[in-house]
């Protein structure tokens, strides 16, 4: 996939690598371009994922842990259901022809991510209510210890096989945008002016407080 420079001015898209093209047009929404913008947001999480995990050893345990947490969450994001995008990865394609432990490893974050990140259904998080005694006195009673133990996770020896995960997660989306890419390419290369008019040109906009309420 070609990396395009272009820069956002009055909220329209301006190409940096075409001088003499003047306006970016937005696609109709058909099968093709639905996938090609779901695998781009797809791209764009994984890609996040992959950053997160690299800037873990240069950071403290709190930010590491914090970044771990992201990675994950950031990666299954890809394979859930939501309103942004309505083509999600699905396991067994995007780990095709990958050896079993792939598959395990998938397995494994997705529990960490579900049963302890996202909820705490887990053993990850243990807590513990106890009284500490002197056990040689009559009245050995001495104070009361309430305490939580949260499992490390973020241990950058034992995160090897979730960075490559996400690795050939993103080779796999990396080619499927490719190959979308290529049939959107083959499909409005032919058209004239006149068969562009009735396309809308892309304007981009933050959205809103009441939009941001509205889902609620």
């Amino acid at each position: 996939m070609k990396n395009l420079r272009f820069e956002c001015v009055d909220n329209k898209l301006h190409i940096l690598g075409y001088p003499t093209a003047d306006k970016v047009l937005e696609l109709p929404d058909t099968h093709i371009s639905k996938q090609l913008k779901d695998m781009i947001l797809h791209q764009f999480d994984l890609n996040s994922s992959i950053d997160f995990m690299q800037s873990i050893p240069s950071n403290s345990d709190i930010v590491r842990i914090g970044l771990v947490n992201s990675a994950i969450v950031s990666y299954y994001k890809c394979f859930g259901s939501n309103k942004s995008r309505h083509n999600k990865l699905m396991k067994k394609k995007a780990l095709f022809g990958l050896p079993k432990d792939a598959g395990d490893v998938f397995d494994y974050y997705k529990g960490i991510r579900d049963r302890f990140i996202a909820h705490d259904n887990s053993r990850y998080t243990q807590v513990y209510a106890g009284v500490i005694i002197e056990s040689t006195k009559l009245k050995p009673f001495v104070d009361i210890l309430a305490t939580a133990f949260v499992a490390d996770i973020a241990r950058v020896d034992e995160l090897q096989s979730f960075f490559n995960l996400i690795s050939v997660t993103v080779e796999w989306v990396d080619k499927e945008i490719d190959k979308l890419m290529e049939l959107l390419k083959n499909e409005y290369n032919s058209y004239s002016i006149q068969d562009f008019q009735h396309f809308n040109e892309i304007i981009y906009s933050t959205p809103s407080s009441n939009e941001l309420n509205s889902n609620r």
